[in-house]
């Protein structure tokens, strides 16, 4: 079986400002019923692009190979690359939440997960 491929994408309104909101889509393919845009109140878009990957890996069975298409290098070095450093450090990091949730779903995956930028 060939991967299932997604794109997300995330955006801000009023970035840096206490009112800000951020939200992030979800795209499987045209007429997908799990396509999706979600809000995020008072947030950034870094946060909401991390959310988007969250979102994803719980809607896809552990065992189905994934490719994330993003446009947020952030996204993908956070996940990427420095995950381990955070896990290491005890998650002393920004979004450690959704950082931490999105780490163990990615290690209890048996497939291969693939991030590229697009």
């Amino acid at each position: 079986m060939g991967p299932v491929t997604v794109y997300v994408a995330s955006s801000c309104k009023n970035a840096g400002k206490p009112y800000s909101e951020a939200g992030f889509g979800v795209y499987w393919g045209a007429g997908d019923v799990q396509n999706a845009t979600r809000r995020i109140e008072g947030s950034s878009e870094n946060r909401a692009a991390l959310w988007s990957i969250y979102y994803t890996l719980l809607a896809v069975a552990g065992d189905c190979p994934l490719m994330v298409y993003t446009s947020s290098q952030y996204t993908i070095r956070s996940y990427c690359y420095w995950a381990g450093e955070y896990a290491t450090a005890g998650w002393l990091c920004a979004h450690r939440d959704v950082l931490k949730n999105a780490a163990d779903v990615i290690h209890a995956q048996t497939a291969p997960i693939r991030f590229c930028l697009n």
